[in-house]
């Protein structure tokens, strides 16, 4: 669930990117009645347009995380 959790918060990243500002966001969760918590980062590379996005899913209760994705993506300002 947490795998599926941190592909649904990329996919909402990926989508609109340019909603999402540089820096760390976090907040919690529920998938199928069980509560998480996630941290999602935007870095820039230093490239035009281009920016890392890493997210990661923990267990709210123990902070272990369960799950972290990562990927590049192209944001072009209006």
């Amino acid at each position: 669930l947490a795998g599926v959790e941190a592909d649904n918060l990329m996919a909402e990243t990926l989508v609109k990117p340019t909603a999402i500002p540089v820096g760390t966001d976090s907040g919690k969760r529920m998938q199928r009645g069980r509560e998480f918590s996630w941290q999602r980062t935007v870095t820039s590379t230093g490239r035009e347009a281009l920016y890392a996005l890493t997210v990661t899913v923990s267990d709210t209760q123990t902070g272990q995380q369960l799950a972290s994705r990562q990927t590049l993506m192209r944001v072009d300002q209006p």
